[in-house]
């Protein structure tokens, strides 16, 4: 029987990912080492990576839980449209280069599932804050 792939690890191997791409990434909160200005607004633009539930799992009759879809989503934020762009593209660059797990492979073909591009976020304390989120969906499968 094929092992179900651990969404924890998954979470990891796309942290991971994103941090080898010299991005500043956080793990559902603001990412250490962020600083802000006089105003409040981040002084290096980041990423924040959010698991989500996964979309079901498929696979032959010997083995139906084989193929796992794993999703998550990454909230690139900057102070100009320009960083959250700048974040989103390397981050959209990175994930779909595809990823690897311990003693399972994650298909070359990952999808950007839901993107809604640049948005201003204009209820922040200080001047607005620009952010870019995007949701991923990988399909795991023995290796």
């Amino acid at each position: 029987m094929a092992e179900i792939a651990s969404d924890r690890e998954f979470v990891d191997a796309v942290i991971a990912a994103l941090d080898a791409a010299s991005l500043l990434v956080g793990d559902a909160v603001t990412p250490d080492g962020v600083t802000n200005d006089a105003q409040g607004r981040p002084t290096t633009p980041y990423c924040i990576v959010y698991p989500m539930p996964s979309g079901g799992t498929s696979g032959p009759m010997s083995s139906p839980h084989a193929d796992e879809d794993q999703v998550v989503q990454v909230t690139a934020v900057g102070r100009s449209r320009e960083q959250a762009q700048w974040v989103a593209d390397v981050a959209k660059t990175t994930l779909l280069a595809g990823l690897t797990l311990t003693g399972r492979s994650l298909l070359s073909r990952p999808r950007l599932d839901v993107g809604n591009g640049v948005q201003r976020d204009d209820a922040t304390a200080g001047p607005p804050l620009f952010h870019a989120v995007a949701r991923y969906r990988f399909t795991t499968t023995p290796a």
